[in-house]
């Protein structure tokens, strides 16, 4: 029954956060929305935008393999985690300076890159917090960890609110990011103040390799291909209304596979058509070498890939489009 209880409690005081935090944000993109030009915010978004692209690569599995650690092994594993993260943030800390410095000695756009040099100031705070995060929620205290987290996002979305009313520039978007962040550390810090005692013996890095590379896989890879093929598909159902064509499900990988039922020419035919106006895909064909039976499916199916820039593939795709309508109009 108490774990009943707990549970329920945890549910209602996450999903309290979730709204809290939510409501927040609408009153912040309100009024951001009401007071700064257009141009400020994009200047902001753009900033934002590339911190998180290296902000996802701080997933690199510590909090995963604490949690994961053995009772016995939890003093080497915390040790050996402290280490990486703080080398692993102070990394990303100058690459996003350099970052920053790239893009003022290319456009000699000073706000934009010192505002991406301000949000490299969060790799500063993360780590003296990560492993108390991580043995927080080893101790089931999810919903602190939760609390804690959601309440610095409020008081970034209020502080946000604020600067933009008495300070309307690009940078009261991305100061209070900065500003709460000692507040996220503390709150973590207090939630779960001990940590194992110190060993001379740290676990092997090794140790923490699978947890990084599965992550990287599932925060940062497969996220881009996903978006990446649901924009193919968008392209391809916006260019090729024939109630014919259709698409096999994607399950991953880097190409999609079309079909386009009773084409009255084969795919081969197809290739050479499109390799001649400067697109390439792979003919079915190629896949059902070997088979006794003749099936029209061989010859109505291709693979295309969806993995290069979003202009190239509308052009290609437009292509496409074209020259199956052009050879269905032949039956």
């Amino acid at each position: 029954m108490s774990g009943q209880r707990n549970f329920l409690t945890s549910l209602l005081t996450n999903g309290a956060s979730e709204i809290i935090q939510k409501v927040s944000r609408i009153a912040v993109v309100v009024v951001v929305a009401r007071v700064m030009e257009a141009e400020a915010i994009g200047l902001a978004a753009a900033a934002i935008a590339a911190g998180d692209i290296l902000k996802s690569l701080t997933e690199t599995g510590v909090v995963q393999r604490i949690i994961a650690a053995r009772d016995t092994a939890l003093p080497g594993v915390v040790a050996t985690a402290r280490r990486l993260f703080w080398l692993w943030c102070a990394g990303l800390f100058a690459v996003q300076c350099l970052l920053a410095t790239a893009i003022w000695l290319w456009t000699g756009e000073t706000l934009i890159s010192m505002m991406i040099a301000l949000l490299a100031l969060e790799y500063l705070v993360m780590p003296a917090g990560i492993v108390h995060c991580a043995l927080a929620m080893r101790a089931g205290k999810l919903t602190g960890t939760a609390g804690v987290a959601g309440g610095q996002v409020v008081l970034a979305n209020i502080l946000t609110a604020l600067l933009a009313i008495v300070f309307p520039s690009p940078l009261a978007l991305i100061l209070p990011r900065v500003l709460t962040a000692p507040v996220w550390l503390i709150g973590m810090r207090r939630l779960h103040p001990s940590t194992p005692a110190p060993i001379s013996e740290a676990a092997p890095v090794s140790h923490f390799l699978g947890f990084g590379a599965c992550l990287l896989s599932s925060e940062v890879i497969k996220p881009f291909y996903k978006e990446k093929s649901l924009r193919a598909v968008e392209l391809l159902q916006d260019a090729i209304d024939d109630p014919r064509f259709r698409i096999h499900k994607p399950e991953g990988a880097i190409f999609l596979w079309l079909w386009f039922d009773e084409l009255p020419i084969t795919t081969m035919e197809l290739y050479d058509r499109l390799k001649a106006r400067g697109v390439l895909i792979v003919p079915g064909e190629y896949f059902f070498i070997g088979q006794e039976d003749e099936w029209d499916h061989a010859h109505q199916c291709l693979r295309m890939n969806y993995v290069q820039d979003d202009e190239a593939m509308q052009k290609g795709i437009a292509i496409i489009a074209e020259e199956v309508k052009k050879a269905y109009s032949e039956q």
